[in-house]
């Protein structure tokens, strides 16, 4: 019975799956330290459904499921002919569960697989501090640990033989993880469709559903009960010979070299991770447990870690004033210690944002921080702008093109195509150029607010409001910004939202006319003269010479 004849058979819309609206920017493995050690190795074992099922029916329903692979669901009694067809069918395995019927593929219950957790950016949440700068902030919470291992407590931990302890390793890079696995199995004679990667989606499993799903894919699908571990999957469904007698000579370990320059060892959580995303700085890490420790003895990540928690006060043996000789001492070593093990150069703004470069690259001058990668993007940016003023526009756009590709020049190629694009009203172009250059993290904010412009003036009003907002957790509450959302929410016609913006505004400066005169034209639109009115002489009492106020509150309010 085909996939389409089950469907029919069924009777039921299929629910709608895989349609996921974030993307993975971390990845998580529960295991034991030796297991660890050999993952940032780069040898990755590949388990199969069909163990995952037997671990449940062994009591560990934490790291096993016994509905490993099922795709459709029914009571146990059930008698249609849909369930006695498939009762016959030799490519099915059926069994009873928790009063329901189950049915899966018995091919899937043997391919190989690596689960991991996946931090997906839809998880954070916004936090604004008092300056209006933001960051964002999620939780793993204690239970996702605690489902692979039975200890309890730390002393518990720190009995047990240490290469037997659980850890957590952090692959701090999934894209290039993935490439990484993709290269070494394409070497096997493994096609890039037979290999799988995907978050899982969770359903609730105790009622009667069918996932139409191309098989095996439904290898994705789990109970809500598992939604905890946030898994991200890597599914390898391939008959190719020379891949399968590799998994069979090496014990279903893969060896794609190795990993430690994008992975890290923690120790086991016995309490909630908490992970903050700050722009310009990154993922925040909270450390298992407070621990003595001697800073030369961090990886590079790890350093990076303890850099910023000196920057931002957490760390409890840097809690003394900023301006005391000890914490200048502390900065400054560890600013040391990053150019003599890591080849790395690190600049703090007075801002506090943190700013790394390559020892290899020349200092250019002696007066201001700026290294080639720098001094090349600036240059070009300069020569666009002279190709623009002195040739044309589409000659520009063409060098741009050309960069597109180039690593360092990347991020400005896009910006000043985006540039380009806005000024020749070409707004859904410049959306995509301004986009690539906010990737890449170049002029963040000048990126962000030409991608604002761009998304303003092609009505997409929502999308302009949180291009507004990212702005402002880059630079704090700020007018302009406050404004600008107001005008969006008046062209969604949310007037009281518009108003609350530029009611905002004013408190930052009751001097400026344009949030006066631009709350006029909401109240206005609200159907409240009388506010509109005193908001609009406001504005022209503020600014007198702006013809623009005189004559729309002249044609509205002198009539």
């Amino acid at each position: 019975m085909t996939d389409d004849e089950l469907a029919r058979e069924f009777n039921s819309s299929p629910i709608p799956l895989f349609q996921f609206g974030f993307s993975t920017i971390q990845l998580f493995r529960c295991t034991k330290r030796e297991y660890a050690e050999q993952f940032c190795q780069g040898k990755l074992y590949f388990g199969s459904p069909a163990d995952w099922v037997e671990m449940e029916k062994q009591g560990n329903r934490g790291q096993g499921d016994i509905l490993e692979g099922v795709f459709f669901s029914c009571p146990e009694d059930e008698s249609s002919q849909l369930v006695r067809c498939m009762k016959t069918d030799i490519s099915l395995e059926c069994f009873s569960h928790a009063g329901l019927l189950f049915f899966r593929r018995r091919r899937v219950l043997n391919l190989r697989c690596l689960c991991l957790y996946g931090l997906h950016d839809n998880t954070f949440k916004r936090v604004a501090e008092p300056t209006g700068k933001a960051y964002y902030q999620t939780t793993i919470t204690r239970r996702y640990f605690a489902s692979f291992s039975d200890c309890k407590s730390r002393d518990e931990y720190n009995a047990i033989n240490r290469q037997e302890q659980p850890v957590v390793v952090l692959v701090h890079n999934p894209g290039l993880f993935f490439e990484r696995v993709r290269t070494f199995l394409y070497c096997l004679d493994v096609n890039a469709e037979e290999i799988i990667i995907s978050p899982v989606e969770y359903l609730d499993r105790g009622v009667r559903s069918f996932a139409q799903v191309q098989s095996p894919r439904e290898l994705l699908i789990k109970d809500m009960a598992f939604q905890d571990q946030s898994e991200v999957r890597i599914i390898i469904n391939s008959n190719s010979k020379k891949y399968l007698q590799y998994m069979k000579d090496h014990n279903n370990i893969i060896d794609i070299g190795s990993l430690e320059d994008i992975t890290t060892i923690y120790d086991y959580y016995f309490d909630d991770m908490s992970i903050e995303r700050w722009s310009g700085i990154g993922l925040m890490i909270s450390r298992p447990e407070k621990r003595e420790f001697n800073i030369r003895d961090m990886d590079f990540f790890e350093l990076e870690d303890f850099l910023v928690s000196i920057l931002r006060g957490t760390v409890k043996l840097t809690r003394v004033p900023e301006n005391s000789k000890t914490w200048q001492e502390k900065l400054s070593l560890i600013i040391d210690l990053f150019k003599e093990k890591f080849g790395v150069i690190v600049v703090v703004d007075e801002d506090r944002h943190i700013y790394m470069y390559n020892l290899s690259q020349e200092l250019l001058t002696e007066s201001r921080i700026r290294y080639a990668d720098e001094y090349a993007s600036a240059e070009f940016e300069e020569r666009i702008n002279q190709i623009c003023k002195q040739v044309n526009a589409q000659d520009a756009l063409r060098e741009c093109e050309k960069e597109y590709e180039n690593k360092v020049l990347s991020g400005v190629a896009y910006y000043c195509a985006g540039e380009i694009k806005l000024k020749m009203e070409k707004y859904n172009e410049a959306v995509e150029a301004f986009n690539k250059a906010y990737e890449r993290k170049y002029k963040t904010v000048d990126s962000l607010n030409g991608l604002a412009v761009s998304l303003f003036r092609l009505n997409l009003y929502r999308e302009a409001i949180d291009a507004y907002t990212l702005i402002q957790d880059e630079v704090g509450y700020h007018q302009s910004i406050y404004d600008q959302i107001g005008k969006c929410y008046i062209n969604l016609g949310e007037y009281e939202k518009a108003i609350e913006q530029f009611d905002k505004s004013i408190s930052l400066n009751a001097d400026n006319a344009v949030p006066y005169f631009n709350k006029g034209i909401a109240y206005y639109l609200l159907g409240n003269a009388d506010m509109a009115k005193t908001c609009m002489q406001k504005a022209i009492e503020l600014d007198p010479q702006n013809e623009t106020y005189v004559e729309k509150y002249n044609s509205v309010f002198q009539q």
